[in-house]
């Protein structure tokens, strides 16, 4: 069967005179992938249903690496000791639990135990370590994309206290041990400790608010909703999640204005596209059984203000753009206000996934003349694949919209700062970054709703 490698918002740091050529968990994936994930994949996806399952998958994976850390470390000598060499990142369990499976949503099915017992943890471990070491390869192996997923994850709505709890202490330590570092005589750990700290932001309010929460207080629990609505700094489905255990609560108390505040807050400060209006009209009927759907239509027409805007970020557009299926001419080009941009590769499974409706997509505008969908492959960054090998794919996957070949020359997907697949963006037609007001991702939907926002 074709073999899917699947990976989640993973970002790894590289900057000027500081190369990690083969950290840990390069090495561990590179290994995993060869000794377990590839041979099952030959066959066909793993199923595990069960938390017995899911352990002894992990215990094989734990040993497998244990059987060849050590010649590991000698061919790339580290900053661990052996022993903190031999154990899995966070990142390990999370990329192998969802390519094994070829599940995207793996994690999150899985995610007490995967957060709780293991990726948790894991991140502890290394923060820990970091303290002592303070280098550039320890803080690179606790990069943004694994932070982020143990806290993305680890508090889901739908998690236990005790998981949430996990996560919430793995905020902590990591915002302790990365403030004490922005000081650093090294400025590659001070600029990624700065990068990381930045990317633990969307974090703060719902961590803040469920810790707060859990022990019992209310106020400073709305508190941090409140504050991280307004200021979009609080994602949607946690949003709707914890009001929906805050508000029965708040109503016991007979605080019912607090919770028409808080769901005003999220009709408000959610983009239409990422609120779950049914779920906020039956949050409304709940607090009021009589004039809930009355409250929930007033709420959602007060609504003011686009919902996109520009961030104040560019990039500069190639002189010539050079389309590999699909072109488009330069006049078209010139005429585009906004052009909405695709970033993908061509062994991506969630990026191939998406290529039909895309296709559709691409239908729907092709009598427009003042928007314009292009593709970015990133086949050179991902495998470096030459652009023959990508024209093949794209025919194979029967893509209908305009390719272009990202290279080292080009960089466009290091100029937009792509670090996850698929990624989308819209720019203008000077290139400027168009971003959503409550800074949730792009996605197809989204483009859908800026033509709305945005008529002819």
């Amino acid at each position: 069967m074709k073999v899917v490698l699947i990976f989640i918002s993973l970002c790894l740091f590289t900057s000027a005179g500081a190369q990690v050529s083969a950290y840990r968990g390069m090495v561990q994936r590179k290994t995993l992938f060869t000794k377990i994930v590839n041979p099952q994949l030959d066959k066909q996806p793993l199923t595990l249903k069960d938390e017995k399952q899911i352990a002894e998958f992990f215990f094989l994976l734990e040993k497998t690496w244990i059987d060849e850390a050590a010649d590991s470390l000698k061919k790339y000598p580290s900053s661990f000791s052996p022993e903190e060499y031999k154990q899995l990142d966070a990142y390990s369990y999370l990329w192998a639990l969802t390519s094994v499976q070829q599940k995207m949503d793996a994690g999150n099915t899985h995610a007490d135990q995967l957060i709780y017992n293991y990726m948790a943890p894991a991140m502890l471990r290394d923060l820990t370590i970091l303290e002592r070491v303070r280098n550039y390869e320890v803080i690179s192996q606790i990069d943004a994309g694994s932070l982020g997923n143990t806290l993305a994850i680890g508090t889901m709505s739908s998690v236990t206290k005790e998981t949430f709890l996990a996560s919430a202490e793995v905020y902590k330590k990591a915002n302790q041990v990365f403030s004490s570092l922005l000081d650093s005589r090294d400025t590659n750990v001070s600029k990624a400790s700065a990068m990381l700290l930045k990317s633990m932001e969307v974090n703060r309010n719902p961590i803040y608010a469920g810790k707060a929460f859990y022990s019992g207080q209310l106020d400073s629990t709305l508190y941090y909703m409140l504050t991280g609505l307004a200021r979009h700094m609080y994602s949607p489905s946690r949003a709707m999640g914890l009001s929906k255990k805050l508000i029965p609560v708040l109503l016991q108390k007979g605080n019912k204005n607090a919770c028409l505040e808080l769901l005003q807050a999220m009709a408000t400060n959610i983009t239409p596209e990422n609120l779950d209006r049914e779920a906020l009209l039956q949050l409304y009927i709940q607090v009021d059984p009589v004039e809930g759907r009355m409250l929930c239509d007033a709420a959602l027409a007060r609504r003011t203000g686009p919902v996109f805007a520009s961030n104040g970020s560019s990039i500069t557009f190639p002189e010539k753009w050079s389309f590999i299926v699909n072109p488009v001419s330069s006049a078209q080009i010139s005429k585009a206000k906004y052009i909405f941009v695709d970033i993908w590769y061509s062994s991506c499974g969630p990026c191939i996934a998406e290529i039909p409706e895309l296709n559709e997509f691409t239908a729907s505008i092709k009598d427009r003349n003042d928007v314009l969908f292009i593709s970015i492959n990133t086949d050179y960054f991902n495998g470096k694949k030459e652009t023959e090998f990508v024209k093949k794919r794209s025919n194979d996957y029967n893509i209908k919209f305009p390719v272009i070949y990202d290279d080292a020359v080009l960089q466009l997907s290091k100029q937009l700062g792509v670090k996850s697949y698929p990624c989308k963006f819209i720019l203008d037609a000077q290139g400027n970054l168009i971003t959503k007001t409550d800074h949730s991702r792009l996605s197809l939907e989204s483009f859908t709703l800026f033509l709305k926002e945005n008529k002819r």
